[in-house]
């Protein structure tokens, strides 16, 4: 049996081992391009000085893809929501059912809606909540919730952050994420229930 055919042949065992649980039909729901976030200065990149005159302004103005699919599983339909980047190693934000996705968006964006001096007041409540949830699959070290809320600095805007972040890095840049705005959280959340609503 020549190379080739022995490779074929594996390929085709080991697609047969894959649990019919695990089949998945995914499909793009969207994208977006979100700003990076220094969770330790509580700013993002753009207005970190710090990180400005280190890396420039081009640098820290780049923001993250974020690619977000919908994927239904074929022996149960159930369905989940897959949220991931591709930029200098995979990124695994956070995969969740359709309706815990809309149970985490929906928590940010209630106390998001907040009046500014209530939001401040407020953040180790939501932050209690958003520990508590699960997701399937995330880059988000086992010590950390995959997401927290804050407030930005410079601009006191309501923001989720996400504590997942590259595993080949190994702890470098461990302060750096992303973070979505109240806008692009309930963007995406309308984009999932639209999607959690089909039949």
């Amino acid at each position: 049996m020549n190379k080739i055919t022995l490779l074929i042949t594996i390929f085709l065992l080991s697609a047969c081992t894959t649990p019919v649980s695990e089949q998945q039909d995914c499909t793009g729901l969207t994208a977006l391009n979100v700003l990076q976030f220094n969770k330790e200065s509580h700013l993002f990149m753009k207005h970190d000085a710090k990180f400005y005159r280190r890396y420039g302004m081009e640098t820290a103005s780049m923001p993250t893809t974020i690619l977000v699919q919908a994927c239904q599983n074929i022996h149960d339909g159930s369905k989940n929501i897959v949220m991931y980047s591709n930029l200098w190693g995979r990124v695994i934000y956070c995969t969740q059912s359709v309706s815990d996705s809309l149970k985490t968006y929906d928590a940010f964006l209630h106390w998001a809606m907040q009046p500014a001096t209530d939001r401040q007041k407020t953040l180790p409540q939501i932050n209690q909540q958003l520990s508590a949830t699960q997701c399937t699959d995330s880059t988000a070290p086992k010590s950390d919730a995959p997401w927290y809320a804050d407030i930005e600095w410079s601009t006191q805007e309501p923001l989720l952050i996400s504590n997942a972040r590259n595993p080949s890095l190994h702890g470098m840049f461990s302060n750096q994420t992303v973070a979505f705005t109240a806008d692009e959280i309930e963007h995406l959340r309308n984009q999932i229930f639209k999607y959690g609503e089909q039949k």
